[in-house]
């Protein structure tokens, strides 16, 4: 069975095998739901489920999904 990050990690991949375009609703759709996979991170994280060095990759790399219009400096 896939591990939770796993999915999440291969859902977002396969969101951005046509990227909307920046400023549209579809774009914004594909921010949120990188917001709440993120939000799932964080929960899995608290819940100390994040053991393999598999899963600290999938982890990270959702955890960096952030929208750069968000970004400081």
């Amino acid at each position: 069975m896939k591990s939770d990050l796993l999915v999440m990690f291969e859902v977002g991949q396969a969101e951005r095998k046509s990227h909307p375009p920046v400023g549209t609703s579809e774009y914004r759709e594909l921010r949120t739901r990188d917001a709440e996979r993120r939000q799932r991170v964080d929960e899995l994280i608290a819940a100390g489920a994040i053991i393999s060095a598999e899963d600290y990759y999938h982890a990270d790399f959702l955890a960096c999904r952030r929208d750069p219009s968000l970004r400081s400096g």
